[in-house]
């Protein structure tokens, strides 16, 4: 395990290794399980323990939080479905076992504290504020990693099981409900866990910004493999901020004309509630910017005395402002001509702006911000405030799908587009 924190602890690389002895010659559902649980631990394996612990934000959660908190949602998946946990001392878990010596056993997981585990779910009651996560470093990363192996193995076994039982099953249909329930449970799953796959990561940047060395950073698994296969790797810099060939969209609007059309989702695969029902929209025609709103573009809002300019933003937006002094998108640090310079590849500042650079730091270490690339890292009320000071407004849901989902922009013209997986797309024009 490279959670560099436990690599002297008996056993940590066989926990590891358990997370590779399944194949993938199961069912798609099985295969899919296997899949989004291999992702989750390749996102964790690179942090330190020390780093697992911490909540960076109240916005935020503790790594280990992230890993207990998805193998949770498994076990009262196998509970709704009949399954008792127990270990091979036919123990059982609850959520409120404790061991006093803070360890645990694989063979023994009745010990772990689970209490902390639930987000928001009324029904299993005891509901740690999101806030409050960071305080309660329960259960240990050791013990998560025990647990998360568990319950995998009871997921694996279970799911086998009924695929057997499915397929020697005289009359197919007598099972055929249950299955699908349990399908759709297990998709619920998998898709909960991806969703804490990108809340992770955007944890991860916000803890690893605060460190100004280049070095001290997420550095993900494919990344760490291909310098640990280099010999005389250079030390992080601050990378230039690249530039490219401006495509001729850039600016440009196009019109995308209104009508009634069903928004939701019809098909037989996964969703989520907030998909459903499929209902109509009337949309009036309106114009769309062609391409997201540059890094470049921004800086312009920004130069523009657009963070200092109460008439761009809404109320609760400009008392944010305020109240913590933002200046720029997160993450984003303003520099003058001789700071960073040890580490800056380019020193040609741009006068016009007074000498200033902006850079960041994310995954690819601390560089300059690209001009070209779509900027991220905004609020809801700074892309309201910037669409204002442009002179335009933010596209509501149902225009935004209606334009990714229905059109495809090909030498300025617009072919309407028939369903796609399972999102109705039907115009007609009134």
């Amino acid at each position: 395990m490279r959670i560099q924190g436990l690599s002297n602890t008996q056993n940590s690389n066989n926990i590891l290794k358990n997370y590779t002895l399944c194949s993938n010659n199961f069912d798609d559902l099985l295969s899919d399980f296997i899949r989004v649980r291999k992702k989750t631990i390749e996102l964790f394996k690179p942090l330190k323990v020390e780093d697992a612990v911490v909540q960076s934000s109240i916005f935020g959660s503790p790594p280990n939080w992230h890993l207990a908190h998805v193998t949770w949602f498994f076990q009262k998946v196998l509970e709704k479905h009949g399954i008792k946990m127990h270990n091979d001392c036919d123990s059982n878990i609850s959520d409120g076992d404790i061991n006093n010596n803070g360890t645990t056993s694989r063979h023994d997981p009745s010990q772990i504290n689970l209490k902390y585990l639930n987000s928001y779910y009324q029904r299993y009651g005891n509901i740690l504020p999101k806030s409050e996560r960071g305080k309660f470093p329960r259960p240990t990363v050791r013990q998560t990693l025990e647990y998360r192996l568990f319950i995998e193995r009871k997921i694996i076994s279970f799911l086998k099981e009924k695929i057997k039982e499915y397929s020697l099953d005289k009359e197919p249909s007598s099972l055929g409900s249950l299955l699908e329930g349990l399908k759709y449970d297990m998709m619920l799953g998998n898709n909960h866990e991806m969703q804490h796959q990108e809340l992770m990561i955007y944890d991860f940047q916000h803890y690893f910004q605060r460190f100004e060395d280049p070095s001290d950073n997420y550095i993900p698994v494919k990344a760490l493999t291909q310098q640990e296969g280099r010999t005389g790797v250079d030390q992080p810099r601050i990378r230039q901020g690249g530039s490219r060939e401006i495509v001729t969209e850039l600016g440009k609007m196009v019109e995308i004309p209104g009508g009634i059309y069903e928004l939701g989702f019809n098909g037989k695969g996964f969703c989520y509630d907030n998909e459903l029902p499929e209902h109509k929209v009337y949309l009036q025609s309106y114009k769309i910017d062609v391409t997201p709103v540059t890094n470049g573009d921004f800086i312009r809002f920004i130069e523009d005395g657009g963070y200092r300019d109460y008439g761009y933003w809404l109320a609760d937006g400009w008392e944010l402002i305020k109240e913590n002094a933002l200046e720029a998108p997160l993450y984003w640090v303003p520099t003058k001509k001789g700071e960073y310079d040890h580490n800056i590849s380019n020193n040609n500042y741009d006068s016009s702006t007074g000498g200033t650079k902006w850079i960041k730091k994310d995954f690819r270490g601390i560089h300059e911000i690209n001009k070209d690339e779509p900027v991220v890292n905004v609020s809801y009320y700074e892309a309201d405030a910037y669409a204002r000071w442009a002179g335009k407004r933010l596209p509501t849901e149902a225009e935004w799908k209606r334009r990714q989902l229905g059109m495809m922009l090909c030498k300025e013209k617009l072919f309407i587009l028939g369903e796609t997986e399972g999102h109705s797309l039907n115009m007609r024009i009134c």
